[in-house]
């Protein structure tokens, strides 16, 4: 069981990727799953050096990223963090 313990954005181009980030223990969880992914399939290169768990959101204009951040975190996380069970992969 895994938790969101906050909204979070990343600069893409001339945009921003709303996420969100999970909590602590699902970070540790989530890397070492991408880890054992690593060692299964050897030969197919990490598309980026470092591997950072979230759940994509949507994208937003770079200047508008900031309300867009708070408006999400109003909404998704007034009633406190969300949990979730990753259970399968495909």
């Amino acid at each position: 069981l895994m938790g969101v313990r906050s909204v979070d954005h990343f600069s893409q181009g001339s945009s921003c990727t709303l996420n969100l980030r999970v909590d602590a223990a699902g970070l540790e969880k989530m890397r070492r799953l991408f880890v054992a992914v690593q060692k299964a399939i050897p030969d197919v290169e990490a598309k980026h050096k470092e591997f950072t768990p979230h759940l994509t959101l949507g994208q937003c204009p770079k200047e508008k990223v900031s309300d867009m951040t708070k408006e999400m975190t109003d909404v998704l996380l007034k009633d406190g963090p969300i949990r979730f069970m990753v259970n399968e992969l495909s």
